[in-house]
């Protein structure tokens, strides 16, 4: 994960329809039926954008990006050549701040396992759309072990903003949270949980000499954060000073990674 982070930089643009094919959307939406991956069911879906390896498909209130099992010639699209385009290509994409924590999550399975067992395991399947991951029966955790705890509501106020009821409780080293190269956290904004920027997702990437801790976010890049010395893991200031560090930690899914490797 750390490894995968470090290479690509910046990133991705910020959409907030979270998953876009830049300038790929289609004159007129198609309307075609489809099979879900995991349970069999069918359903009616929109085409709205599509480009050689991918599609933007609306399904009832979701937006996912669906890859293409064949491109514009006929020619069977393999998901690590797919998965590839989206990372070399980062200008052809633009996604919410949790869509590429899915995508860093897949990029590393692919570096690790190869594109022999990548494929194997993820043809006609490979769907992503903010934590959406098909390839297990929660559905919504981006191929990671997350846990979450929330707060009530007040319990947190960073610069006069209390948090709501439901938004993550603070990371506490006493409760079990820890600091862990690859592993993703979120940062959470008090008071705010509908706007664009009511927190972030990032990914670990260890700690520095001068005792910062860097964090990879896309859009963003690696950044370096110094949190207050009052234990409230609230940044010292600049862009995330607003946020405190939540409760919400995903690691990867080691025992996933072992099954398909």
């Amino acid at each position: 994960m750390a490894a995968t982070t470090g290479s690509i930089g910046v990133g991705w643009k910020f959409t907030n329809n979270i998953v876009q094919l830049n300038g790929s959307a289609l004159a007129r939406p198609e309307t075609r039926t489809y099979t879900d991956p995991i349970n069999g069911s069918t359903g009616t879906e929109q085409v709205l954008e599509r480009n050689q390896f991918w599609e933007v498909v609306q399904r009832g209130g979701n937006r996912y990006m669906v890859m293409r099992s064949t491109d514009n010639n006929g020619n069977a699209i393999r998901p690590s050549d797919a998965l590839n385009h989206v990372f070399n290509s980062r200008d052809s994409y633009l996604f919410d701040c949790a869509t590429p924590m899915t995508l860093i999550n897949l990029k590393a399975t692919l570096d690790t396992v190869g594109a022999d067992a990548f494929n194997r395991n993820t043809q006609g399947k490979l769907t992503v759309a903010s934590w959406y991951d098909p390839f297990d029966n929660s559905n919504f955790d981006g191929g990671y072990i997350s846990r979450v705890r929330t707060a009530n509501a007040g319990e947190i106020v960073v610069n006069g903003h209390a948090n709501l009821a439901g938004e993550t409780a603070r990371f506490d080293t006493n409760q079990g949270d820890r600091l862990v190269v690859g592993n993703t956290y979120y940062f959470d904004k008090p008071g705010d949980n509908s706007s664009a920027v009511q927190g972030w997702n990032a990914v670990y990437l260890g700690q520095a000499t001068d005792g910062s801790h860097r964090f990879w976010s896309a859009s963003i890049g690696e950044v370096s954060v110094s949190f207050r010395a009052d234990g409230s893991w609230v940044p010292t200031g600049g862009t995330y000073g607003s946020y405190y560090l939540g409760a919400a930690i995903a690691n990867p899914n080691l025992p996933r990674l072992q099954t398909w490797g």
